[in-house]
This record gives C-alpha cells, sequence and structure tokens, in this order.
C-alpha cells in the first residue's frame, strides 16, 4: 500500500512501540501503518488562497472557469487545500491548491454515491487584480440559466464554514475500513480478551472478565485507530455499518481517501444522521495530481 520510498521520509509520525499482547501482529500493524493530516480550524487569514471549508469559493483567478455537471449545472463548492501551508504527506502535492466540488444530484447527493471533481491550481496567482471578488463571483454563478441552488446541502451541513490548519497523525485501519477484513481475515482475528484469573463469585468474574478485554489485543489495536476517528487528508475510512464499497471492486485497494468529514462542532458540520464523507481519489491519479476523476460516497 505504499506511495513509494521518495516522500515517506518527509512525514515526522512512525508507528509507536506497540503493547506485548500485539507484538505477533506487529509486522502487519507496520505495513498498513498510514499518516495522514487532521483537519482543524484555523485563525482567519484573509487569503482568498488559504485552506478552507464550506462558504463561497474563495479563490477565483480571472482565467478560472466554474465546474459544472454534464446538465450545465454548477457544481457545489465543498473545500480548498493549499498544501504549501500543510504538514507534507507522502503522494500528495507540496505546492499549489487544490478545490473540491460535488455534482448536486437534483438536490439529493447526500443520500447517495455522487462524483466529486476537483479543480488544481499547481500554481497560486497572488495578485489581486487578478482574482475575482465575491460581488463578481456571485454575479457569474447566479446570473447564469441554471444558478446554483441554494441554500445547498453544503450550507446545511457545514453551517459554520470557516479556514483550516492541520495536525499531522498517523494510525492503521479501523475495523470498519475494508482493509482491516484484509488484515485480519476471519482465521486470524484479534484475539477479544487475554488471559485472567477466574473467581467463584459472579460479580468479580465480570470484573476480571472485563479488565482481560481491556488488555486483549483486540482493545490495543482500537487504542491505535482512535487518532484516526476525526476529519483528515488521507488516513483510511470509516464505515459504521461496515459496507465499504471498495470490498466490491475488483481493484478496490487502488481507492484512496483524500478527504474524510465527519460530525465537527467548530464547523457546525453534521453530515446526514451523524455520518462521514468521503472523497476517494485512485492511487495512480494521485501520484499524477489529477483530481479530475473522484469518487463521493456517504458512510452511515
Amino acid at each position: 500500500l505504499s506511495l513509494g520510498k521518495a516522500k515517506t521520509t518527509m512525514f515526522p509520525y512512525q508507528m509507536p512501540e506497540l503493547p506485548p499482547v500485539l507484538a505477533p501482529f506487529a509486522e502487519i500493524i507496520r505495513l498498513h501503518w498510514k499518516p495522514f493530516l487532521k483537519i482543524v480550524r484555523a485563525e482567519e487569514g484573509g487569503r482568498p488562497w488559504q485552506s478552507r471549508l464550506g462558504g463561497q469559493i474563495p479563490y477565483w483567478p480571472a482565467d478560472f472557469t466554474y465546474p459544472r455537471n454534464p446538465d450545465d449545472e454548477p457544481l457545489l463548492f465543498l473545500l480548498q487545500l493549499n498544501f504549501a501551508d500543510m504538514p507534507p504527506l507522502p503522494g500528495f502535492p507540496t505546492q499549489g491548491l487544490l478545490q473540491l466540488f460535488v455534482d448536486w444530484g437534483q438536490g439529493q447527493f447526500l443520500h447517495y454515491e455522487s462524483k466529486a471533481m476537483g479543480h488544481y491550481h499547481p500554481d497560486l496567482c497572488t495578485d489581486p487584480e487578478l482574482l475575482l471578488d465575491a460581488a463578481s463571483v456571485n454575479a457569474l454563478l447566479y446570473n447564469h440559466t441554471k444558478p446554483l441552488p441554494m441554500p445547498g446541502a453544503v450550507a446545511k451541513s457545514v453551517k459554520n464554514p470557516g479556514p483550516l490548519a492541520f495536525q499531522p497523525a498517523s494510525a492503521p485501519p479501523d475495523e470498519t475500513d475494508y482493509l482491516y477484513e484484509i488484515m485480519f481475515p476471519e482465521h486470524a482475528r484479534l484475539p477479544q480478551s487475554a488471559e485472567y484469573e477466574s473467581s467463584d463469585n459472579p460479580k468479580e468474574e465480570e470484573k476480571r472478565k472485563l479488565a482481560a478485554y481491556h488488555r486483549s489485543p483486540a482493545k490495543e489495536y482500537y487504542r491505535l485507530t482512535e487518532a484516526g476517528l476525526c476529519s483528515t487528508v488521507g488516513g483510511y475510512a470509516r464505515f459504521p455499518q461496515r459496507d465499504d464499497p471498495r470490498q466490491y471492486l475488483p481493484q478496490g485497494h487502488d481507492w484512496m481517501v483524500l478527504v474524510k468529514l465527519m460530525e465537527e462542532p467548530d464547523f457546525g458540520m453534521r453530515w446526514g444522521d451523524v455520518q462521514e464523507l468521503h472523497v476517494f481519489i485512485q492511487r495512480q491519479a494521485l501520484l499524477q495530481h489529477d483530481f479530475s476523476n473522484l469518487w463521493l460516497k456517504l458512510a452511515s
């Protein structure tokens, strides 16, 4: 699952020393240990090219054509990532600006799988005279014969849009990502309990069983995955119903998490009924910085 050795040394976080109960699984855990960036709210910087989630598209060079679907409907702006202001992440660009858009899909994009589109600006324009202001953006979007629907699913789901900051982290996949089943197939599951001294007292027996569970390989592994239970750039997916759609694709492992958005109070962000929004990208496309073919999936 490596994206290549060229950039892996740039990321500061490595796998920590594992607890003894996970020693027999160290090799497979190390193989699937992955760095990612945790998404958090940042202070407003006032720059149109600052990383940002939700709201109106902030960065618009004069020669930029806003993306539309085959029905000529404007797509919804989801977020933008300024890679130069982010900690380096293996396989990702180290400069330029990526803007992500989602297809409105007749107003129902949160209800099923949908298309997403990325527009990558490899070179930033910082000349104010060559950037459109908010009024000009509105004029272009809303004076069209097929205007952008409002308030829109993104506006409803990100009620407090704002700038982004990023914290480096790393973790293996949790049990809801289909790769977990590959790591630990049915005949090699992580043990759910550890040894304990039995007792004739039922209450004492339950206490010892619970204590053994918290010392078990399964519980210790879960603690390793907790770092990834957040909105991320990169990292692993999270499908609480364990219905990761990639498991049904012949080359499902080629689809990687580009962005994962979970419920985040700082942004007033909530996707459906406590769901996670994923934007996937194919491995080779990421390495080539080609963000034209993305896959959006809402996990419930």
